[in-house]
C-alpha cells in the first residue's frame, strides 16, 4: 500500500476565513408570474391560465360568501331601492390574488426558479460553470485545515476501536495525513411532472479532486471482520467433521478396474469421465467413449441407487443409450452454467449455439425403494469453471450437497459403511463418506 502526505508549515498561524453571509436583497416571486420560460409549452401555459382562473373562482367564491354573511347580519333592517343599487355585481367581486397566493403560483406553474433568475439571467450551464470557477483552492484549503489535517471517517473508524471513544472533532483529528480537499457543490437539475409542470431542484454535491494524493489506512491487529475476505468457510474444531472420516481414495485404471473388490453397495455413483469430442483427443491420454464406458459393470454395485454422470452435449444421445443398455432407466438432470473469473458466462465454439454448461444426467436403477427427499435442490447452478491441467475441470460443490441431500440414508456409518462412489475424481481428492476414484 502506498501513502502520500502533505506537510503545511505553521497550520497554527492560518487565520480563518470569514464565514458570514452575504445578505443580498431577494426578489419576489410575485413579479415574475406573468412571464414564460423559452423550453416552456403552450400546454404548459395553458396549464398556467387554468390555475390562475381557479385561484380568481376561489376567491370570487370567498368574496360571495363574505357578502352573503354580512346581508344576513342586516337581515333586521328595512330593504330600500338603494340597498339594492348598492349591492355590487359579478364583475365587481374582488377576483385579486395577493402576494402570497401569485407567489404560490409562480412556484407551482413556473419552469424556472427565483434562484435561477438571481444569476442575472444566466442560463443553467453557465452558472454551474461560474460556481466551479469561484472556488479558490488555496482559501478553502486554508479555512478547512487550519485546525489540523482532514482525515476520513475509516480514520475515525478506527481510532475509536482502538482508543476506545471519538475523538475531540471529526474531520480534524489527523495532523500529518491528507485525503483529499472536498468542498460541496451545487448542481441544478430540472424536473418535470405529468401534469407538464417544470421546476428546478437544487442538489448539493460532493467534489473530489482527482488529482490530490489520497492513502487508505489499515486498521490495527486484529483486523476488524468486515476488513477480512473469507477464503474458505471457518469450520469449528469442536463441531467439525474430520474430512477424512469414513473417506478412501484409490488410484487405479478405472476402465480396467474390478468395482465389485470395494466390496460395497453403492446408493450413489458420480462420474465425470473425460470424454473424447474432439478429433485431436487420445485414448491413450486417458480420455473415454461411450464403447469403452460398456467395460464398467456398475449394475452389479448399484443394486438400488442413482448413476449421476457429467455428460458433454455432443454424446447426449449416446449416454443415455449407453445407461439404458446397462439397465438404467434416466430420471433427472442438472445444469451447471459455466462463469468465467469476470462473472461473464463462457461461450465455447461449438455447431450451432456456444458451449455455456456442462449437464449432470441423473440415471436410477430400483431408485423407488430407496428414500430421496425431493424438491431440497435446484437443478441448475451458477458458478466459475476451474480449469486446471487435468483432463476435466472441476466441478462445483453443490453437487455433492445435492447428492446427499437427495440421499438422506447414504451417510457413512460403521454399519452400513460407505454408499457414495465417484469414479475419475481429481487425484487425491477425499470427502466424508465417499470412495473417490481417480484415473491412474
Amino acid at each position: 500500500f502506498s501513502s502520500s502526505l502533505i506537510f503545511v508549515p505553521n497550520a497554527s498561524k492560518m487565520s480563518n476565513r470569514s464565514r458570514r453571509k452575504k445578505n443580498t436583497p431577494q426578489m419576489s416571486a410575485a413579479l415574475w408570474v406573468g412571464y414564460t420560460d423559452d423550453s416552456e409549452t403552450p400546454e404548459m401555459i395553458m396549464k398556467k391560465f387554468e390555475a390562475l382562473e381557479k385561484l380568481q373562482q376561489k376567491n370570487q367564491e370567498e368574496s360571495n360568501n363574505r357578502i352573503n354573511s354580512e346581508s344576513n347580519d342586516n337581515n333586521s333592517s328595512v330593504s330600500s331601492p338603494l340597498d339594492s343599487e348598492s349591492k355590487p355585481k359579478d364583475e365587481d367581486k374582488d377576483t385579486t390574488l395577493d402576494q402570497d397566493q401569485l407567489e404560490r403560483l409562480f412556484k407551482e406553474t413556473s419552469a424556472f426558479s427565483m434562484g435561477l433568475l438571481s444569476g442575472n439571467g444566466k442560463n443553467m450551464e453557465a452558472l454551474m460553470e461560474e460556481d466551479l470557477e469561484d472556488v479558490n483552492m488555496e482559501d478553502l484549503f486554508n479555512e478547512e485545515f487550519a485546525d489540523g489535517f482532514f482525515s476520513s471517517d475509516e480514520e475515525s473508524f478506527f481510532d475509536e476501536l482502538s482508543d476506545g471513544e471519538f475523538r475531540k472533532k471529526r474531520g480534524y483529528i489527523r495532523k500529518a495525513g491528507v485525503e483529499s480537499i472536498r468542498s460541496s457543490k451545487s448542481t441544478l437539475v430540472e424536473c418535470a411532472t405529468d401534469d407538464g409542470y417544470v421546476f428546478t431542484i437544487k442538489k448539493k454535491s460532493k467534489f473530489i479532486d482527482p488529482l490530490v494524493p489520497s492513502f487508505t489506512r489499515i486498521p490495527p491487529l486484529p483486523m476488524p471482520k468486515p476488513w477480512a475476505k473469507t477464503i474458505e468457510p471457518y469450520r469449528d474444531p469442536k463441531t467439525s467433521v474430520d474430512p477424512t472420516q469414513g473417506s478412501k481414495h484409490l488410484s487405479v485404471d478405472i476402465l480396467k478396474f474390478d468395482l465389485k473388490s470395494l466390496k460395497c453397495q453403492f446408493q450413489a455413483v458420480l462420474m465425470d469421465p473425460p470424454w473424447k469430442t474432439k478429433e485431436e483427443h487420445d485414448v491413450k491420454d486417458g480420455y473415454v467413449t461411450c464403447q469403452m464406458l460398456e467395460k464398467l459393470n456398475l449394475k452389479a454395485i448399484i443394486p438400488k441407487g442413482y448413476v449421476f454422470m457429467w455428460v458433454e452435449k455432443e454424446i447426449l444421445p449416446q449416454a443415455v443409450k449407453l445407461m439404458h443398455k446397462s439397465g438404467f432407466i434416466y430420471a433427472e438432470n442438472l445444469v451447471w452454467v459455466q462463469q468465467e473469473s469476470n462473472n461473464s458466462i463462457i461461450a465455447e465454439d461449438y455447431r450451432y449455439m456456444r458451449k455455456s454448461k456442462k449437464t449432470l444426467l441423473i440415471f436410477k436403477h430400483n431408485g423407488d425403494k430407496l428414500e430421496i427427499r425431493h424438491q431440497r435442490s435446484a437443478d441448475v447452478v451458477i458458478d466459475f469453471c476451474k480449469k486446471d491441467k487435468g483432463l476435466t475441470e472441476d466441478k462445483p460443490d453443490y453437487v455433492y450437497h445435492a447428492i446427499e441431500t437427495l440421499l438422506p440414508t447414504s451417510k457413512y456409518s460403521a454399519e452400513t459403511g460407505n454408499q457414495l462412489l465417484e469414479l475419475w475424481c481429481k487425484k487425491e481428492k477425499q470427502r466424508p463418506g465417499w470412495i473417490t476414484v481417480s484415473q491412474k
